[in-house]
């Protein structure tokens, strides 16, 4: 019976010796085949990271590819098909990645040769400006470069290419802020920004080799001037017709010489005269010479610039459109113009018509009836420098009492009669062009005499409809 039981009693143990390890077996296969799953997953997670990056990384660099062809062309064809030959200044202008400079949503476009908004009111200027400029301070490396409106810091980094150090002022503490980030993280050690009284310079650090003004003036900053070295250069826009003036620093005095950035139009708009308006027989000198000198380009909207000097209207906006080149001309030799003249234009529109005027005439008083275009309008052509152009947003109808009589009025809107009152407000012995009529219109010039008006009917056109009281008064 003893043996029995301790037989017994060894089968137990054996049992669950036996039951224990397969209960550790199983254990062991389980948290085995855990492990395995986990390691599964850790590597697809990780090659899932790995392809990601990898696929951000060809990405980034498709990207930066694009670009640096983008970027060769526009030095190519934008900045030496211009003529800036300066080695360093082109080195520069291939190194610096001007995508980084702008907006996302403006990347896109950042080697296109115009300026680019950044924000605050403010743009990041055309390449071609951006080289030029440079290349006129004739920096030969170690050189210490002031540069007054800091901006997006693109400027500042294209120096800092080719200077020891640059120094930047800006009046905006946001986005000088945030220039200064950009830059330090582009890796720039060599530029120190401050926000200040921009034409104030920076009296600390002067005096330096060479100052850049990124700002327009109408007059040279005496303390910029005092910071200079002599010997030393400065390059500041000027506020008319984007001329550059560029100052030298001698020992009894400051040299002066304006520098006419070359036009990329320049070609089209001698064509457009030669072609479109000459040869159609506008023959005033005067006419001619203002047709050749103002930037169409700059009164359209940024799409149709290439289209500016086509021989047609283009749309502005607002259901308004800037007339054909040759009828503006047609319009403007029709008044007999000599010079000293004060007119009246009814329908400033996009300001083209108006700045034509203005290379001729004493005083221009513009009145256009739709307040975004007028505002519009204005800006530009004080932008443009032009400071013998009044503009007013109203009705037009009624003319501009205050600044009565006229020597001459010039209507871009078609009424479908004569305002009497623009009749009142012009001279004896003054004109007046204006279309009139509805679906077909005539282009009239009227003078009016001691007797009355003489009216002449010129050819047939096509305007815009005159809006406002003009629509009440239809007859």
């Amino acid at each position: 019976m003893t043996k029995f039981v301790i037989l017994m009693h060894k089968e137990a143990v054996s049992s669950i010796q036996y039951q224990v390890s397969s209960i550790k077996n199983n254990e062991v296969m389980v948290v085995s085949k855990l492990l395995a799953f986990l390691l599964i997953v850790f590597l697809l997670f990780f090659s899932l990271i790995f392809l990601k990056q990898q696929g951000v990384v060809a990405a980034a660099n498709q990207e930066e590819d694009e670009y640096a062809s983008a970027r060769e062309e526009m030095v190519s064809r934008q900045v030496n098909g211009r003529g800036v030959s300066n080695a360093s200044v082109l080195a520069a202008m291939r190194k610096v990645p001007r995508h980084e400079f702008v907006p996302q949503n403006l990347r896109s476009r950042a080697y296109d040769d115009i300026p680019l908004f950044i924000s605050a009111g403010q743009t990041i200027p055309r390449p071609y400006i951006v080289a030029l400029m440079t290349e006129l301070l004739a920096l030969k490396g170690g050189e210490r470069v002031l540069l007054v409106g800091a901006g997006s810091g693109y400027q500042a980094a294209i120096l800092a290419e080719i200077a020891a150090k640059v120094y930047t002022t800006g009046i905006t503490a946001s986005l000088d802020k945030t220039t200064e980030k950009r830059l330090r993280s582009m890796g720039y050690k060599n530029i120190t920004s401050k926000s200040d009284d921009v034409y104030g310079g920076w009296e600390e650090n002067a005096p330096f080799d060479c100052v850049m003004v990124t700002a327009a003036s109408d007059r040279i900053p005496q303390p910029l001037v005092d910071q200079l070295k002599v010997g030393g250069k400065m390059v500041i826009p000027e506020i008319s017709f984007f001329r550059l003036k560029l100052v030298t620093k001698t020992g009894d005095g400051v040299k002066t010489e304006d520098i006419t950035p070359k036009d990329r139009y320049a070609a089209d708009r001698e064509r457009m005269v030669s072609q479109q308006i000459a040869g159609r027989g506008v023959s005033d000198e005067s006419v001619l010479a203002a047709m050749r000198k103002v930037m169409r380009h700059e009164f359209v909207p940024e799409r149709m610039k290439l289209h500016a000097y086509d021989d047609r209207p283009l749309p502005i906006g607002e259901d308004q459109t800037i007339s054909q080149p040759y009828i503006v001309a047609l319009m403007t030799e029709l008044l007999d113009l000599k010079g000293g003249e004060k007119i009246l234009e009814i329908g400033t529109g996009s300001g083209y018509q108006a700045a034509i005027l203005a290379e001729i005439v004493a005083e221009v008083y513009t009145i256009e009836i739709v307040e975004s275009l007028a505002r519009t309008a204005d800006e530009r052509l004080q932008g443009l420098g032009y400071r013998n152009i009044t503009v007013r947003f109203g009705d037009g109808y009624k003319g501009w009492k205050e600044h009565a009589p006229f020597d001459g009025v010039i209507v871009t809107a078609a009424p479908d009669h004569i305002p009497q009152p623009l009749v009142d407000q012009l001279k004896v012995g003054g004109r007046m062009v204006i279309p009139v009529g509805d679906f077909f219109q005539e282009l009239k010039l009227l003078t009016k005499t001691e007797s009355g008006v003489k009216e002449k009917n010129v050819i047939p056109v096509r305007f815009v409809p005159m809006t406002g009281e003009a629509q009440e008064k239809k007859k």
